[in-house]
């Protein structure tokens, strides 16, 4: 028989013996961000620790009962009815690429869940997973304040490409932070203050207006319902005291050693109130309204919301692949079902954090409440919904918050056995999906580092990829395009060369048939076959299915319109989409070479002018694209032109 003292520490030698898991759990949301983010490695990372992790679990599942439970059924409930109907939606969603992605994480959320609600249920599991949360924080706050003071952009980014996820991140981290200086003594709670404050300075310097406000009613609550109000508002000054010295230190440095300019703090909060990042949110919450109302019931699918978004969208300013509002996504993506499931959600969240309430501020399951309800909060503002390790860090950090269940279940239940069969085979899906895509980003690069040198290797490298079982349709428009570069390089071509591009396009768009650069590609190559009847209609298409984000569609629309002598209608087509590419827009899109793409429409619309012999026009457009790339060989041949005429 055992001892006492052998049954007291139970506990312990259980949590030495399956420590693995928590690790494992913190490196499915934290390793796929060192390789880029949303990047195909990250993807097919996190599947295998996915894999890794629910192997574990089978590994504990030999030695004690599982905890599971649909306790308390107004989150676990309308959960479930989410990842369900996700699920259906694959059936009509309009990107099945981007609808898999999706659900491969939000399945891989699910799994940690599950996996986080049952092993992390003891305390001492629970604070340790804590205490690594803010470590590897700590860790990317580094890289991303090295980043800050060496690079030249103004906003800390770390690894995650975007400062407003960066900045969610962050705020879940200080609260943690928080917790373990407020629980801990003597050196420990200043090794968690010093912690605590080089996040907060992390979190000013994404300069991330929509966090900061979150993170200040996120204090003033845990100032509100701290039975010890003064202590806690102490704690919190000196917090953001430290944060502040460390994030000036940091700044100090990016001027005076690396001499990168930054960004004004008081400006940039005094221009909240006019500024366009601000009026922007109410035109993609129209816009989201407006594909709502186009598929009320169902939805568009999971995923879809940047192939609809742009036939919606109202100006170049509003781009995006997110309405800046998880509920809203929620409805555009799964309609009613998926919006009256989340704001049941919702509502069981609030109770929940009733109920942690009442057990008092130095319980962690109180701050893994406040840390979910603040990657909530900034979804309702911000584009960060739909990155995977801030879903992860929700469905862990969900797990954390409620309480554990209290029934167990062993394999030997045939329920849990086919439960536990499901999950591992949709987990072996997911890394079969992470797989096909990582290799076609490696055919990918592959392509980039040889194109226009092997014509041949080329097409057959885009050959194998598009027979694999899983692709995205844009490797078909990007093989279709890689036709007709070759067409247009090579004079001699027959028309006929370019079939097999015009059967790439044409499987493109069935497969994504609100996707506009499919149908634009195939407008290419039927203006190159001569079927110029086809061709306008192809491009008519194009840019009804996205006006806004592509100028060259209305290019390509106005060049064969003015080669078929339709002069004036091919000016109306350019004139709309060039005014609204003023220089404030064209710098907010530098991500493409979009000053390039606007000087040789205004050097087409300057060939129309002159044309139709208006000279006035022809030069002032002329003017334009001069000032914007005045060495484009296109460019200088209008202006030529021009100057023939005069």
């Amino acid at each position: 028989m055992k001892s006492k003292q052998q049954i007291l520490a139970s506990p312990q030698v259980e949590l030495a013996r399956h420590i693995s898991v928590p690790v494992l759990l913190l490196l499915l949301m934290t390793v796929p961000w060192f390789f880029g983010g949303r990047e195909a490695f990250g993807h097919l990372l996190s599947a295998g620790l996915s894999l890794l992790v629910f192997l574990s679990w089978l590994v504990i599942s030999r030695h004690r009962a599982l905890r599971v439970s649909l306790r308390p059924i107004l989150v676990i409930g309308p959960l479930c009815v989410l990842v369900g109907w996700a699920s259906l939606s694959i059936l009509w969603t309009v990107s099945w690429f981007q609808s898999l992605t999706l659900l491969t994480t939000i399945f891989q959320a699910s799994l940690a869940f599950v996996v986080a609600r049952d092993v992390l249920h003891e305390e001492n599991a629970r604070e340790f997973f804590a205490r690594l949360w803010v470590i590897v924080a700590l860790c990317i706050w580094a890289i991303g304040a090295a980043l800050f003071m060496a690079g030249d952009y103004d906003r800390m980014t770390s690894l995650f490409y975007w400062a407003n996820p960066l900045a969610t991140y962050l705020l879940t981290a200080i609260l943690v932070g928080l917790y373990l200086y407020r629980t801990s003594t003597g050196k420990n709670s200043r090794v968690w203050l010093l912690a605590s404050g080089a996040l907060t300075s992390g979190l000013l310097l994404t300069y991330s207006r929509a966090a900061w406000l979150i993170a200040l009613i996120a204090m003033s609550a845990i100032i509100f319902t701290s039975p010890e109000r003064r202590s806690e508002a102490h704690r919190l000054a000196k917090i953001f005291a430290l944060g502040c010295v460390i994030a000036i230190a940091v700044i100090s440095a990016r001027q005076l050693i690396y001499k990168q300019p930054t960004i004004n703090v008081q400006s940039r909060v005094a221009e909240s109130a006019t500024s366009t990042s601000v009026t922007d949110r109410f035109q993609y919450w129209q816009e989201a309204s407006v594909l709502f109302s186009e598929r009320p019931l169902k939805g568009w699918g999971i995923g879809s919301y940047p192939e609809v978004h742009p036939q919606a969208q109202l100006s170049p300013t509003t781009a995006g692949n997110n309405p800046h509002n998880s509920f809203l996504q929620s409805l555009v993506e799964l309609g009613l079902v998926g919006g009256a499931a989340y704001l049941v959600l919702i509502g069981g969240w609030l109770h929940q954090g009733w109920l942690r309430l009442r057990q008092g501020p130095d319980d962690l399951s109180l701050t893994a409440w406040l840390v979910v309800t603040v990657v909530v909060l900034h979804s309702w503002l911000d584009l960060v919904s739909n990155y995977p390790v801030l879903i992860m860090a929700g469905a862990i950090w969900m797990a954390l918050a409620l309480q554990a269940p209290e029934r167990e279940f062993r394999l030997k239940h045939w329920p849990v056995a086919v439960g536990l069969g499901l999950a591992g085979g949709i987990t072996l899906l997911g890394v079969f999906l992470s797989w096909n895509t990582y290799l076609a980003s490696q055919d990918s690069a592959m392509i980039d580092a040889t194109y226009g040198e092997d014509f041949d290797a080329t097409t057959s490298i885009y050959q194998d990829m598009t027979e694999r079982p899983f692709y995205d349709a844009d490797i078909l428009s990007q093989a279709a395009v890689s036709y007709i570069d070759r067409f247009d390089i090579k004079a001699d071509q027959p028309a006929s060369f370019l079939d097999p591009a015009k059967e790439y396009a044409e499987r493109a768009a069935i497969q994504e048939p609100r996707d506009a650069k499919h149908v634009f590609a195939l407008a290419n190559i039927l203006e190159r076959q001569g079927k110029v009847t086809e061709a306008l209609a192809s491009y008519r298409q194009a840019i009804a299915l996205d006006p806004h984000n592509n100028p060259q569609y209305q290019i390509g629309y106005a060049r064969l319109l003015q080669r078929e002598g339709f002069v004036t209608e091919a000016i109306a087509a350019l004139r709309v989409i060039l005014s609204e590419y003023t220089p404030e827009v064209i710098a907010n899109r530098n991500a493409v070479p979009m000053g390039q793409r606007i000087a040789v429409g205004q050097a087409v619309l300057a060939d129309l002018y002159i044309a139709k012999a208006d000279i006035g026009r022809a030069q002032q457009a002329l003017d334009e694209a001069l000032r914007l790339s005045p060495q484009n060989p296109f460019v200088q041949q209008i202006k030529s032109s021009l100057e023939a005429t005069k």
